[in-house]
């Protein structure tokens, strides 16, 4: 593009070189006389005959726009909190939209970074991976009653993978058998538990496998040398195999949801029913508006997307990368069976500890 826009400023500048009157040095068109032009043939009058100019595009359809009225000061209020992550785009789009405040609802929302203290008491709605909140705030599962889930599927699209390095000599699974000092990044100490499930089925012992968890492991997995595999989110793990594709090897993805259970639910809107402002009237207005963001996200995905960065300091171009096909609408069917396996898997590895 950049050497079209220079050869184009040179013609330009040659062209102003040419004195004005000056006579070219191109040959005269074949028929032309010093008396002037010979008159043109029909195909010539064809060529030269002004082109039709094409309909305009209709425009874009107009965006309903934001519903912003007051609301009245007796208005059911709910403390509400999301996360840095998918699951939290239909609660920002209801947010952005007025959906809630369409429906006559109060929202307090509260970003799980920018509390000083988690207490289960304080929330009454949960956008998120729950069970790792409720460990930290002391709720158990019988606390909480679940909507709108998020979710991913072995055959969908990478929600997390795992790389190794080709350096290590490893490929494949089972090069990990009989290793010993191997370092591993995970996101969450929780993922060893899941590792474990994949050694087993692989046939490999994990006697001798170290994990190491904390900050980015995509990161740490790329700088530190001795770290010869990590388990990371899809769209880091992804990034990474497309700038160095001979160096690392994609041994699986959406390994939970291969392992343990397809489809696999990462997250839900989580519900405090012990919560005097949850009232099943108010809760009723609340899964509306989400549902009605879900149909709003799947209808207009870019501009849903332009509303992350308003609500988290994601720039547009990490919010480009966040998923937009596993929100389930409340009046969708869940596979109850694939949710309660998850629901097992993550009670132990948030509640009762880590492996």
């Amino acid at each position: 593009m950049q050497r079209k826009v220079l050869i184009a400023i040179a013609v330009v500048a040659a062209m102003a070189l040419v004195p004005l009157g000056c006579s070219s040095d191109l040959p005269e068109e074949p028929g032309a006389s010093a008396q002037g032009s010979a008159p043109p043939s029909a195909a010539e009058a064809d060529r030269d005959a002004p082109v039709p100019a094409e309909p305009a595009a209709s425009p874009p359809p107009e965006e309903e726009p934001d519903y912003d009225e007051p609301l009245p000061p007796d208005a059911p209020e709910l403390q509400v909190t999301y996360e840095y992550a998918d699951w939290s785009l239909p609660f920002l789009v209801a947010m952005k939209k007025g959906y809630f405040k369409k429906r006559g609802i109060d929202i307090k929302p509260m970003k799980v970074g920018d509390l000083p203290a988690l207490r289960f008491s304080d929330m009454d709605i949960i956008n998120g991976h729950a069970f790792s909140l409720m460990k930290e705030s002391g709720a158990t599962p019988r606390m909480v009653r679940f909507i709108h889930p998020f979710l991913y599927t072995k055959d969908g699209p990478m929600i997390t993978g795992f790389l190794a390095k080709r350096a290590a000599g490893i490929t494949k699974w089972s090069d990990f058998q009989g290793r010993t000092g191997i370092r591993l990044a995970l996101i969450s100490l929780g993922d060893f538990g899941l590792i474990e499930k994949v050694f087993e089925r692989e046939g490999v012992d994990t006697e001798g496998i170290q994990c190491t968890c904390g900050g980015d492991p995509v990161k740490n997995f790329e700088e530190q040398e001795d770290i010869v595999g990590v388990y990371g989110w899809g769209g880091g793990i992804a990034e990474l195999l497309e700038r160095r594709p001979d160096d690392y090897i994609l041994l699986g993805k959406n390994l939970r949801a291969e392992v343990l259970a397809d489809p696999y639910f990462v997250a839900c809107t989580y519900i405090n029913v012990g919560s005097s402002r949850t009232k099943p009237e108010v809760i009723a207005k609340y899964i509306e508006a989400i549902d009605e963001a879900i149909d709003y996200i799947r209808a207009n995905p870019e501009r849903a997307l332009a509303v992350v960065p308003k609500y988290m300091d994601f720039t547009p171009e990490r919010a480009a990368k966040l998923s937009l096909y596993h929100f389930h609408k409340s009046t969708e069917p869940i596979d109850f069976d694939a949710l309660q396996t998850c629901i097992e898997h993550d009670v132990r590895a948030y509640l009762y500890g880590s492996p």
